[in-house]
C-alpha cells in the first residue's frame, strides 16, 4: 500500500495485490429472486473518500464491482470456483483545492481467473477429468468525478465518467458471456438557495456497453430489462446489436429546513436500456417514477410534547409502455414527550397494480 501527499489538497493512495482479509465478511444469504443483493462496501482503500465518486440519488459507480466475484460460468460434476477477482493494483487521487473543486480519480487493473472442473470417467474406475476453464478475464476499471463549488450557500455542479474494458477476443467463451466494455457520462447539479432553506438538484447520464452479438442479447434479456416481454410492444429485441445505450435523469426539489412547513418533489427516468451493472448498480429500469411528501413540525418544547410532526406522501412509477407499476400513498406521526420517549405511527396504502416483471 501507498499514501503520498501530491499537495496539501491532493492525496495519492494506491495498492497491490490487496489483502482485505481483515475486513468484516458479508452474511450468508439465499437469493431466491431474479434481482442482485448488493453489500455495502467496507474495503478501507474504497471506503475513504468515496462520497467524491457518489453523486446524489444515482448509482452510476460501485466500487464492489472491482475485484468482485467472476461473471463467467463453469460447468462441471465438481467445480472449484474463485470467490473473488484478484486486484493487481489500483490507485486514486482525491482531495479539495482551494478553488472549491472537489477531485476524485481512481482507475484499477484485475487479473484473469479460472475455475478447476473435475468430471468422473463414465467406466466406474473413479478416475476423471480435471479441466481449467476462465471465469473472469484481465479488466481495466476507472471512475472520475470533478465537483465545483459555487455560491454563498455552498452549491455544486460536477461531471462524472466511468468506464470497464474486458481483455476479451472474439469468439472465445467468455466474449459470449460478458461485455467487453461500458462507459457512463453523466452530471449533477445541486443549488441551494434562500439560505440553504430551498434545494434543486439534477442529475443525468448516458450508459452504453458493447460487445459480441450473444453479449448484447443476454444484456437485453437480463432480469435488469426483460426486453423480450410479450407485453412490451414498445421495444424491441436486436440479436444483431452489438452495443446498447440509454439514459436516466433525477429532478428534486425541496425546502430542507424552515419554522414549521417542509416538502419534497421528486422525478426519476430509467429508460429501459440503461445498464450500470458493469461498474454500477441497477435493479430494473424502464421506469419513470415520481414522490411527493409534505411535513407540517414543531420543534418548539410545549408543556405535553417536545416536538412532533405530522407528514404524508405519495408515490407512483409507470413503465415506458404507460402501464402502473405502483402507487403508495403514506402517512407518518412521530411524536417526542417532555419525558424524551417517543411515540411513532406509520400507515401505507397500495393500490392495485400491475408489475411487469412477472409478464
Amino acid at each position: 500500500d501507498l499514501k503520498m501527499g501530491l499537495s496539501s489538497n491532493l492525496t495519492l493512495d494506491a495498492t497491490f495485490f490487496p489483502d482485505f482479509g481483515q475486513v468484516e465478511v458479508d452474511p450468508a444469504i439465499i437469493n431466491l429472486t431474479d434481482s442482485e443483493v448488493y453489500f455495502p462496501e467496507r474495503r478501507p482503500f474504497f471506503t475513504e473518500g468515496s462520497n467524491l465518486f457518489t453523486p446524489p440519488e444515482n448509482n452510476y459507480f460501485f466500487s464492489r464491482r472491482v475485484g468482485g466475484p467472476p461473471l463467467g460460468q463453469a460447468t462441471g460434476e465438481f467445480v472449484d470456483y474463485p470467490s473473488e477477482t484478484t486486484i493487481l493494483g489500483a490507485g486514486k487521487v482525491t482531495g479539495r483545492l482551494p478553488s472549491g473543486t472537489s477531485i476524485g480519480l481512481l482507475g484499477a487493473l484485475t487479473a484473469n481467473e479460472y475455475a478447476q472442473t473435475f468430471d468422473l470417467d463414465l467406466d466406474g474406475s473413479g478416475t476423471g477429468t480435471l479441466d481449467e476453464v476462465q471465469v473472469a478475464p484481465q479488466t481495466a476499471w476507472g471512475a472520475t468525478r470533478i465537483q465545483q463549488e459555487f455560491g454563498p450557500s455552498g452549491s455544486t455542479a460536477s461531471l462524472m465518467m466511468t468506464g470497464v474494458r474486458r481483455d476479451l477476443a472474439k469468439g472465445e467463451p467468455l466474449a459470449a458471456q460478458l461485455r467487453q466494455n461500458a462507459w457512463m457520462l453523466g452530471g449533477d447539479v445541486l443549488w441551494r438557495l434562500g439560505g440553504g432553506i430551498y434545494e434543486i438538484s439534477f442529475s443525468g447520464g448516458l450508459t452504453g456497453i458493447g460487445g459480441d452479438e450473444e453479449a448484447i442479447l443476454r444484456a437485453q434479456h437480463g432480469s435488469e430489462r426483460y426486453l423480450q416481454r410479450p407485453d412490451a410492444d414498445y421495444v424491441q429485441v436486436d440479436s444483431s446489436l452489438t452495443s446498447l445505450s440509454g439514459g436516466k435523469a433525477t429532478f428534486q426539489a425541496q425546502k430542507i429546513s424552515g419554522a414549521h412547513w417542509l416538502w419534497s418533489l421528486f422525478a426519476d427516468l430509467e429508460s429501459p436500456e440503461v445498464t450500470f451493472n458493469d461498474i454500477g448498480r441497477l435493479g430494473t429500469g424502464d421506469g419513470l417514477s415520481t414522490r411527493n411528501s409534505l411535513t407540517y413540525r414543531e420543534t418548539e418544547p410545549g408543556e405535553l410534547l417536545r416536538a412532533y410532526s405530522f407528514t404524508a406522501g405519495q408515490s407512483n412509477e409507470w413503465n415506458f409502455g404507460g402501464v402502473k407499476q405502483y402507487t403508495r400513498v403514506n402517512g407518518d406521526i412521530a411524536l417526542t414527550w417532555s419525558n424524551f420517549w417517543t411515540t411513532r405511527a406509520s400507515s401505507t396504502l397500495g393500490a392495485r397494480e400491475q408489475d411487469h416483471r412477472l409478464t
